[in-house]
């Protein structure tokens, strides 16, 4: 009583409130906790953000990437350059073309027709390729060493080959968070700053990471 209530997370955020969640148990029994939401680790229902798959998506990682974004509440703009290391069969490069962006997606296998037809499609192995000229976003989805990929986009960052990344990292049945550690310390010899890592709904044994070229 006398407390104003909203529906969405965001809004109660906006108003410095709190996060009240329900569970019931049985029809006649129920558990119910609150946070503020400045402490909360997601503003969302059962803290799940759902999201749509792209019309088209040839894969499930439109989703990852997709849901990514939401969670950051930028990213690629319209017109701008995108570079999508290991990017068939399409689902990340989809959703960048859907925000319409210009995208080079580089992999030695194929894409699939719908997304071939909207991106310049570079068939090369994603540890060889550099481009012509700096890009804006780099993005990274492969399914790799993960200790290789971070290498990798270390490299990018060092050489100034991009402007912001945002990638997915395989992760390995044992020693995960140290090896959530040890990819943070490789892209931080590369420049990147801003590091933010989160495993979001969509992720399965993988997490989600996003930098800045400082």
């Amino acid at each position: 009583l006398g407390h104003n209530v909203v529906t969405d997370g965001t809004t109660a955020q906006a108003e410095g409130g709190q996060l009240v969640m329900m569970c019931l148990l049985s029809p006649h029994e129920a558990v119910a906790g609150a946070v503020l939401t400045s402490q909360a680790a997601s503003l969302f229902p059962g803290g799940v953000q759902r999201v749509r798959r792209p019309g088209g998506s040839p894969s499930r990682s439109a989703h990852k990437l997709a849901e990514a974004l939401a969670w950051l509440g930028h990213g690629p703009q319209s017109g701008e350059s995108c570079v999508d290391l290991g990017a068939a069969p399409g689902g990340w490069s989809l959703v960048l073309a859907d925000r319409r962006c210009q995208v080079i997606s580089v992999d030695l296998g194929a894409l699939t027709p719908g997304v071939a037809a909207r991106v310049h499609h570079v068939r090369a192995n994603a540890f060889n390729f550099f481009p012509d000229e700096p890009v804006d976003w780099l993005c990274c989805d492969m399914a790799y060493r993960p200790l290789e990929v971070a290498g990798l986009l270390a490299r990018w960052g060092r050489r100034r080959w991009a402007r912001f990344v945002i990638a997915n990292f395989k992760l390995p049945m044992k020693k995960r968070v140290e090896m959530v550690g040890r990819i943070r310390e490789i892209l931080a010899t590369g420049g990147w700053t801003g590091i933010k890592m989160r495993q979001l709904y969509h992720d399965r044994e993988e997490v989600t990471v996003f930098a800045w070229r400082g």
